[in-house]
C-alpha cells in the first residue's frame, strides 16, 4: 500500500521529539472497512460520491517499545473507534529502534520531508474485491482491529541545491523563470554566455563591438521589463 504523506506534524512532548503524517492512499486504491468507512484518495472519493464515508488516517513514526513482541513486526495498522467529539481514524504505527528513529528525525529537522510511504501489510484479515489490479481491498476491522506491518519504506525528494547571489553559475535552461533576471550579475552572465555561443556559430562573420553593445542593451531592456 502506497500512502501519500499530506501533512507533517512534528512536536516535542515528554522531552522527546515526535513526528506524524496525515496520509491517504495513492491513486485508485481503496480499503473498505466492515464498519462502513472507506479509506481512499480524496479525489477518487469525490468522483465516486463517497466523501461521506471517508476516514482520516495518521502515520506515526515512533520508538519501538519493549512491549512489542517479535523482531519481524515493524508496525501495525489499527482502527481507532470514534467518540462524541472525534471521528474514527486509521493509525499506521511505524516502529524504529532508538538509533534509527534519531536518524529519521534528523531528516525531518533538516527540512527533508518524505513524500510517500510504502507499507507492506500482513494479508491476514485483508480480502480483495473485483478489481483485477488488486486496488479494491476489504478489511473486517470488527473481527480484527489491527494488522501487522511487515515492512515499509519512505520516499524522499531532495530539491536541487540553490546557489543564491552567485554571479558565475550554470546557464539556466530555456524555460528559466523570472527570478533569474532579478540579479543583474546573473542576467549579464547569461547574456555573455549566449554571445559566446553566437560568436562560435558565426566564425566567418566575427561579431563587432557595436553588435555586442546592441545585444547587451537589448538584454538590459529585457531585464528591466521582466522585473
Amino acid at each position: 500500500m502506497i500512502l501519500n504523506l499530506l501533512k507533517t506534524n512534528a512536536g516535542w512532548t515528554d522531552q522527546k521529539f515526535s513526528v506524524a503524517f496525515n496520509v491517504e492512499p495513492e491513486d485508485r486504491l481503496r480499503l473498505d472497512l466492515a464498519t462502513g468507512e472507506v479509506f481512499q484518495n480524496s479525489r477518487y472519493a469525490a468522483l465516486r460520491k463517497q466523501a461521506d464515508k471517508a476516514i482520516e488516517a495518521t502515520l506515526f513514526v515512533i520508538e519501538k517499545s519493549e512491549e512489542v513482541e517479535g523482531a519481524q513486526r515493524k508496525g501495525a495498522m489499527t482502527y481507532r473507534e470514534g467518540g462524541a467529539e472525534y471521528a474514527a481514524q486509521l493509525w499506521f504505527m511505524i516502529w524504529l529502534s532508538k538509533e534509527k528513529l534519531a536518524e529519521f528525525h534528523s531528516f525531518i529537522k533538516a527540512g527533508r520531508l518524505p513524500g510517500q510511504a510504502t507499507i507492506f501489510l500482513a494479508w491476514e484479515g485483508i480480502t480483495f474485491g473485483n478489481a483485477p489490479d488488486g486496488s479494491e481491498q476489504k478489511w473486517d476491522n470488527l473481527a480484527l482491529t489491527a494488522i501487522d506491518i511487515e515492512d515499509f519504506s519512505f520516499s524522499f525528494e531532495f530539491p536541487p541545491r540553490i546557489q543564491a547571489n552567485l554571479p558565475f553559475r550554470e546557464e539556466p535552461e530555456d524555460d528559466y523563470d523570472r527570478a533569474f533576471f532579478t540579479d543583474i550579475a546573473q542576467a549579464n552572465y547569461g547574456i555573455y554566455r549566449r554571445l559566446v555561443r553566437l560568436e562560435h556559430a558565426l566564425t566567418s562573420r566575427p561579431i563587432s563591438v557595436t553588435n555586442v553593445l546592441i545585444v547587451l542593451a537589448l538584454g538590459f531592456v529585457i531585464w528591466r521589463l521582466m522585473r
